[in-house]
């Protein structure tokens, strides 16, 4: 009982964390940290979706906007293995499929 209601409430909190961080994602400038030592490792994020051309962003206005017009493009890309798990398992592990064992969509080798 006692678990689940701390489950809830991490819930609760993470769910206004990341609302807040939409909210003050759409003002109208940044605030940024000032650097110091600590932060010299780059700062980045990376979004990476499945079945997405760039002809989709036409009909994403705002996307383009706020993410692609205000950060970097990665105009020649690759991918070791063009389906969604093992592409995106490559992604995230830094291993190729034959290394990180996900090569399918679907389980035993995938899902």
């Amino acid at each position: 009982m006692k678990t689940s209601r701390t489950h809830a409430i991490v819930a609760v909190i993470a769910s206004l964390a990341i609302g807040l961080s939409f909210a003050s994602a759409s003002a109208a400038e940044p605030v940024r940290a000032p650097l110091s030592k600590e932060s010299a490792r780059p700062n980045f994020v990376v979004i990476q979706t499945d079945d997405q051309t760039v002809q989709d962003l036409v009909v994403m206005p705002a996307v383009k906007k706020l993410l692609a017009e205000r950060g970097t493009n990665f105009t020649q890309m690759m991918t070791p293995f063009a389906i969604c798990c093992p592409s995106r398992a490559a992604m995230m592990s830094a291993c190729y499929p034959h290394n990180n064992k996900v090569n399918a969509n679907f389980p035993p080798d995938g899902g």
